[in-house]
Parts: structure tokens; sequence; C-alpha cells
């Protein structure tokens, strides 16, 4: 998994087509869903499910309940950026993680 996903690291073409990846610094042989989650963010339930569809029917392994498993990690994405803002000792990230976790 890319373990940052999002449109900043998506080279794209002139005609839309994804052309490469970008920035590589957090990834790692782990679960996809965490990138997945991403998109949820952005694009919605439906939009996920069609990405997932398209996943599989490119070779991605798809398993039952990866919707769902998605969607947890994306409700669990605050409480993770929480504690990076912890290790990090960063006073902008853990302001905005405050935010986040619906504590200010």
């Amino acid at each position: 998994m890319h373990g940052d996903l999002y449109a900043g690291h998506i080279l794209a073409a002139k005609n839309g087509a994804i052309s490469g990846i970008i920035d590589w610094s957090e990834g790692q042989v782990s679960d996809p869903s965490i990138d997945f989650s991403g998109h949820l963010s952005v694009f919605g339930e439906e939009s996920l499910k069609e990405l997932l569809s398209e996943y599989k029917k490119l070779g991605g392994m798809v398993w039952e309940g990866m919707f769902e498993q998605t969607v947890e990690r994306h409700a669990a994405a605050p409480l993770l950026y929480g504690l990076f803002a912890i290790a990090t000792n960063s006073d902008t990230h853990i302001e905005a993680a405050k935010v986040q976790l619906g504590l200010v």
C-alpha cells in the first residue's frame, strides 16, 4: 500500500489516464484498504464500490467485507492522525488532530 495516496501523488497524462504514482516514502506491504479509505473521503461510498469493482477486474485482491473494512479505516483516520501528532510533537498537527477528533 502507498500510505499517503491522494491526488497530489497521482500523475496523469493529458487524456486523464493515470501514468504514475509518486512519493512512496510511506509505502509498505500492508492492508490496501488504508489507501482506499482516502478515496472514500473524497468521492463517497458509491464511488468506492465502483473503484473496488474495477480494482478486482484488473487483478487486485478484493475480499468479502473489504468495503466495510475500508469504511471503518476511514472512521478511524482522525485517531491515527492524533497518534501521529503525538509522535511528532508538532503543535500544528496536534491542533489539527484536535479539530478532527472534535476536541475543540
